[in-house]
């Protein structure tokens, strides 16, 4: 990234010895950088000090337990045993909709075709098939070579905005972005940057474009995967309203393959989208609506009535996002967090338990009423920030409700 945007005059060359050098510096500045995160969002004390060495110091335990945590999560993922029970539980989830007007917003955002922008990708591949099939090697080809393998089939106007938009390109600073990107997409400890490798697999020098085949179908595979889970950051309406059909299907599909999933455990009563029990609307003493319980699970035997709340999320990847994760989740002086609206639920059921029994025809007992968190991903906020919460993935849930 660095090399293909920043410009080049030719009059030095450069050594292996140099490259590893500025790669060596530039893994420094990162992990520098996830500790300037840490201490900017407040998730762990300031340790920073200037050493006898004048070199900088800092604790690195809060670096070390997210790093710990979020190793956990990944590993726990990929085990055989979660693997297998994922692959269980996936058969109570609906089948994926169609979500219709893909195309017109794809054409909207990026001003070319999904038609032409797959035509111009997979001729890049093509091309570097027919010069090397077996792939350790960068590619180079141009505009003229690319024409005549698509039979002139595409305008030379939409060729160079789809090269244009996945290539690296010189600019005259570095750190200072042309619109409409934002500077953080030239740093590389956040994720989903649009100037970033991942989405820009083009190098643009003179009239070559060079790429490697593997980092164009993974630059290819990325955008797709972030549209399709709604964490592309859009422009354009169409886009924008798209991935919010598309988000929304996505929590709903969750949510249901939750209360699909918890239906199958025995001698229990579970109920969806809950907003009145006994007649009663779940709203707070000034009758304002608290929300729907997601899911209300009930087990007979244990007398327990557990409030779940159902959470679509993707897993965090760095500093910046755990932040945005523990402030959305749990974080106690957002009063708009999912945990605080989540107790105000739980509050209302425990003063309504009788209504709870005689709405579900339970035994007339001494109930419990408990909390719990089901999502897709592991959280690791809520462990690095050592938060006592009731959160579960789906697959761990029975380790909590039984």
């Amino acid at each position: 990234e660095l090399v293909a945007s920043i410009k080049i005059d030719g009059t030095e060359d450069i050594s292996l010895y140099e490259i590893e050098y500025i790669l060596t510096e530039a893994s420094k500045i990162i992990d520098y950088a996830y500790t300037c995160d840490i201490y900017n969002y407040n998730m762990a004390e300031n340790t920073l000090t200037l050493l006898n060495s004048n070199r900088l110091g800092y604790n690195k335990d809060f670096l070390v337990r997210v790093n710990h945590f979020l190793k956990n999560a990944k590993m726990g993922r990929m085990g055989a045993n979660a693997k297998d029970k994922r692959k269980m539980i996936s058969q109570y989830g609906k089948e994926k909709k169609d979500i219709p007007g893909f195309e017109d917003a794809f054409e909207d955002e990026f001003g070319f075709s999904f038609k032409d922008f797959t035509e111009i990708t997979v001729s890049l591949l093509e091309l570097a098939e027919d010069k090397n099939n077996v792939f350790d090697t960068l590619y180079s080809t141009n505009i003229k070579e690319i024409k005549e393998h698509i039979n002139n089939k595409i305008s030379d106007d939409n060729i160079n905005k789809i090269i244009l938009y996945l290539s690296q390109v010189e600019r005259e600073d570095y750190l200072i972005p042309p619109k409409p990107y934002r500077n953080v997409d030239v740093f590389p400890w956040r994720n989903n940057r649009e100037l970033s490798l991942n989405r820009k697999p083009l190098i643009i020098y003179n009239d070559e474009i060079i790429f490697g085949y593997r980092s164009l179908l993974n630059a290819i595979y990325f955008l797709f995967e972030i549209i399709n889970n709604a964490t592309f950051k859009a422009r354009s309406k169409k886009m924008k309203a798209y991935l919010g059909v598309l988000n929304r299907q996505s929590g709903e599909d969750f949510n249901e393959k939750a209360y699909e999933y918890l239906s199958t455990f025995p001698n229990s009563v579970v109920d969806k989208k809950v907003n009145k029990i006994n007649g009663l609307k779940i709203n707070d003493s000034h009758n304002n609506t608290l929300g729907d319980i997601d899911v209300l699970f009930i087990s007979k035997k244990f007398k327990r009535i557990i409030v779940c709340e159902v959470k679509n999320f993707e897993l965090s990847r760095n500093m910046y996002e755990m932040y945005n994760e523990y402030h959305d989740m749990f974080d106690p002086d957002n009063e708009k967090s999912f945990y605080n609206k989540h107790m105000k639920r739980v509050e209302w059921c425990k003063n309504h338990i009788s209504d709870i029994v005689k709405h579900y025809n339970l035994e007339k007992k001494k109930w419990k009423i408990d909390y719990c968190f089901i999502v897709n991903e592991p959280l690791i906020s809520n462990k690095a920030m050592k938060v006592n919460i009731n959160a579960y993935t789906l697959e761990d849930i029975d380790k909590y409700i039984k």
